[in-house]
């Protein structure tokens, strides 16, 4: 752990411009520049401008590749805002979908409309403690929900209510955990069985299909990320990408996911017009070979 004290005075939007000339970016309207600057952050900025730096043996000259326009940079932070919107829009009916089928198969299995409360549920690493923690503090704070405010009115216990209105209130990441969790195999075979895969694949995919969702959410650069986790892969989609911790990986597990919902034809057809209106992005900045998608 160093000491040092930061030191580094803010700029104005003509110092950032001056500075960013002085490494060697191209700015041809200083005026529309700053305006770009003060709406997206010099910091935020200066994130898609990396991807344009000359490096040396691995490390930054904080000098850009000669041609390098500002235009060059907002058209690649224009990509990746795009890019997260689609993705989100697509992960939206598969976070749906799990939460629906993992729901029903459940309560159909158990005969239990509040299974997700019993300990028995559960392999021993589980923290049921938690998740009913996280279940009251949701069931609190969507209190103004009209199914919410109809189980209170009518229901005295159990005190949360059945796992098809928990479904619409508590988070993927937890909905994941639930499921990772499940002590019969068979429940979780059934609820994978519904996306054509098996409880392996489905618990790693979903779990990074909820992180990706939260970059997006918080709108996170995504394009080029070195993301922490790498989803389980069987062999046709490792085949179809160069890295596991690249986002062609989370693509590749979206379309698989969207297949069994019908909606991969349509994700593909939002995925190609993407890249044919961005043609410069690198593929292989992503983690795809430049032959596909």
């Amino acid at each position: 752990m160093t000491n040092g004290i930061f030191s580094k005075p803010p700029l104005t939007l003509s110092g950032q411009i001056a500075l960013l000339k002085s490494r060697g970016m191209q700015v041809d309207d200083d005026l529309a520049a700053e305006n770009v600057l003060l709406r997206l952050n010099y910091y935020r900025f200066s994130g898609y401008a990396l991807h344009f730096e000359i490096f040396q043996d691995g490390q930054r000259t904080h000098n850009f590749k000669p041609g390098t326009l500002f235009d060059d940079v907002v058209n690649l932070y224009e990509f990746d805002t795009r890019l997260r919107a689609l993705l989100f829009c697509y992960i939206e009916p598969v976070e749906v979908a799990f939460r629906a089928v993992l729901c029903y198969e459940l309560s159909l299995l158990t005969g239990d409309p509040h299974w997700y409360l019993d300990p028995g549920m559960y392999d021993e690493r589980f923290d049921l403690g938690r998740l009913w923690d996280d279940c009251e503090t949701e069931y609190q704070r969507r209190s103004d929900e009209v199914f919410i405010e109809s189980y209170r009115s009518k229901y005295s216990f159990p005190p949360l209510p059945p796992a098809w209105m928990m479904s619409e209130i508590l988070s993927i990441g937890r909905w994941s955990k639930v499921f990772q969790h499940l002590a019969d195999q068979n429940a979780r075979k059934a609820v994978a069985r519904q996306f054509n895969t098996k409880p392996y694949y489905l618990q790693s995919w979903i779990h990074a299909l909820s992180v990706l969702r939260n970059l997006c959410a918080h709108h996170s650069r995504i394009w080029n990320r070195n993301f922490t986790i790498s989803p389980a892969l069987p062999s046709p989609i490792k085949a179809r990408v160069l890295s596991n911790t690249k986002l062609a990986v989370f693509v590749a597990v979206l379309e698989s996911l969207l297949t069994p919902l019908g909606k991969e034809i349509e994700f593909q057809r939002g995925w190609n017009a993407l890249l044919t209106e961005f043609p410069l992005v690198p593929l292989d900045k992503m983690g795809f070979s430049q032959s596909q998608f």
